[in-house]
Parts: C-alpha cells; structure tokens; sequence
C-alpha cells in the first residue's frame, strides 16, 4: 500500500474537519480511475481531470498543487467517488465548482504579489473545509450561494484579526511603547496607563490599547472588554474588537455578555460574539450556538457553522458534526467566510 508523497496539507482543529489533506489516506488501495490536475501558478488557474476517483483523493492532490489547505472530518465524504473535468479556470471558480455538492467554508488571506497581478485582488483562498454533502434544496429552502467564487465583505467588519487601518501611528508609537515598558520592568504602571487608553474616548489608542492589556494583562483586560462589548452607545469596530479579544483570552465569565450580545441584532457584532463563543467553548458556549439552528435566520445559520468551523475546539468540531450528520443544521449552510 503506498501513499501520496508528503502532503502540504495538515490536519487544522476547524470545525466539522478533518484534515483533507488526509496525509494518512491510501489512494492506492482504491481502484485507481484516472487523476491529473494542473495548476498554472502565474496565471493562477486549476485544471482538474478526474475519472472515479475518491474525493479524497482529489483533494489531496489539488492541495497539493495550490496550497490551498482543505480539511473535513467527514471520512464517508472523502471516500465517495466523483468524476470532474474543469479546465483552466480561475482558482476560486475552480474550487467552486469541484465543491458544488458539498457545503463547505472557506477562509482568506493575503495573495502572493504575482497573483493579486493575475487576479486584480489581493486576497486568495487559504483554506477551504467541506462540511457536508448537500441535501437537495429548492426555491426558498436553498440559501444564496456564496461559494469560493465570492469573497469576504472589505468593509469595517471584514478581518476582526487585523488592525483597523484608521489607527494613527501616533497612538500605536504609544501604546506600543507603553507595552514594552511593561513587558520590560514596571508592568503595574504599563497596565494602569493602558487601562486609561481603553476607558479613552480616542479610538485609535484604544482599539491599539485593547489588544495591548490582552497581550500584557490578560486578566485585567476582562472586564473593560465586557463593559465595552455590552454598551450599544460604542461603535461597532469596538464591540466586535472587544469580542473577539474575549474569545482570544478565554474567559468563561465572558460566556453571559457574549450570549446576550449575540441576541442584540447587530449583525457584525453578531458575527464577532459568535467567534469568541466559539473560542471560549465549553458546553454552554457550544449549545448555544448550536440552538441558532433551529431558528429561520439563515444569515445567522452561516455565522455560527463559520465560527465553529474555523475557532471552535474538538468538542465543537465534534457537536458540530454530529448536528450536520443527524440533520440538526438546515439544508445546504452555505459557505461561511472569514478572514484569517
């Protein structure tokens, strides 16, 4: 029994997946079919020629020409036998179409300097995770598709892991010199003076400052994330920085604040509450979520499969798969996006 060469793709701990990279799947053990994939880098472009060959498989050896990580812990799936001809199109389109039976979530990344040229975009597809197969779905039952083919959003709520672009150099040199100082010596005194920044009205210092007191103090950044994350006065870029810096510290008192945030209709900050719910875990945490699903909010549907898919722990992936396999999770949840 032989295996593919060494697989770029790894295992990732993203929800319902499992590491399609499958670097432990044997390919040769299965009638062999007929395989050939081409990926022109330059131009990036997929062809993909598949004749009964497992979806693993194919995943495998598209992975491994694009360095796109994809993963799905749904073995049944990668063992299903599939038959493709895609010619030379666009990477996203590409993956859009070998995955058009499945329900999957994608992330993005920065593209490579050649590829933003070949594409007029400077983000590229970074990992996909299948989650499922598709159940038929017509008319009203099935969701819009928002398949690889179409990217995140670029607005304020896009990217909560990367630094608001609106903060001045003046207040990261600050904030950033407060940290060092803390980090250096006089820890009590960088804590105290960050504190100040979060509880400032400036907002470039303080979305600088809420990332510094959770890298510097982590404990002590709790509560004015709480604070911050609960007052509906406070701009949305905040409330959702705040959430996702909670889900990062992984306090489980923050578990309360994020559920009744999650419940205020503000979408982005919905979406970042969903994150950091996700993150902190634990079975309250994970239930919760998984609740959305018995709602008719199709919108929320895919905001919380994203956030388990892409922060949740084992246990989430595992309750998530479980939820897709007993057909808790509606018909085709179409694929999430995140920015990674």
């Amino acid at each position: 029994m032989t295996t593919a060469g060494r697989c770029r793709v790894h295992l990732l701990p993203l929800t319902v997946l499992i590491s399609l990279s499958v670097c432990g799947v044997s390919v040769a053990a299965e009638p062999q079919g007929s395989l050939a994939v081409v990926y022109d880098r330059q131009n990036d472009v997929l062809s993909v020629e598949a004749h009964e060959v497992s979806l693993g498989r194919v995943l495998h050896e598209v992975s491994s020409k694009t360095s796109v990580t994809i993963d799905s812990q749904n073995k049944e799936l990668l063992r299903e036998r599939v038959s493709v001809a895609i010619q030379r199109l666009p990477l996203e389109r590409a993956l859009s179409q070998l995955l058009a039976g499945y329900n999957s979530a994608s992330s993005y990344a920065s593209a490579p300097p050649e590829q933003v040229k070949a594409s007029s975009s400077n983000l590229r597809v970074d990992k996909v995770l299948v989650l499922s197969k598709k159940q038929a779905a017509s008319g009203d039952e099935a969701l819009a598709a928002t398949g690889p083919g179409s990217r995140p959003a670029t607005g304020h709520h896009a990217g909560l892991g990367a630094p608001a672009q609106s903060r001045s150099a003046d207040a990261a040199s600050t904030v950033r010199a407060l940290k060092e100082s803390g980090v250096s010596g006089d820890r009590d005194r960088a804590v105290a003076d960050l504190l100040g920044l979060v509880a400032a009205r400036d907002a470039a210092a303080r979305q600088e400052a809420m990332m510094a007191l959770t890298d510097l103090a982590p404990e002590r950044a709790v509560q004015p994330l709480m604070d911050i994350l609960q007052d509906r006065s406070e701009d949305p870029q905040s409330r959702m920085r705040a959430a996702a810096l909670l889900g990062q510290i992984g306090d489980p008192k923050a578990v309360d604040v994020l559920i009744r945030v999650f419940g205020d209709g503000e979408r982005n900050v919905q979406q970042a509450a969903a994150g950091g719910l996700a993150r902190i875990g634990g079975d309250r945490s994970v239930q919760f979520l998984l609740r959305v699903f018995s709602t008719n909010d199709r919108q929320l549907h895919q905001t919380v499969a994203t956030a388990l898919a892409f922060h949740g722990d084992d246990h989430a992936k595992a309750a998530l798969a479980q939820a897709i396999s007993q057909s808790q999770v509606p018909a085709n949840v179409e694929t999430g996006r995140a920015l990674v």
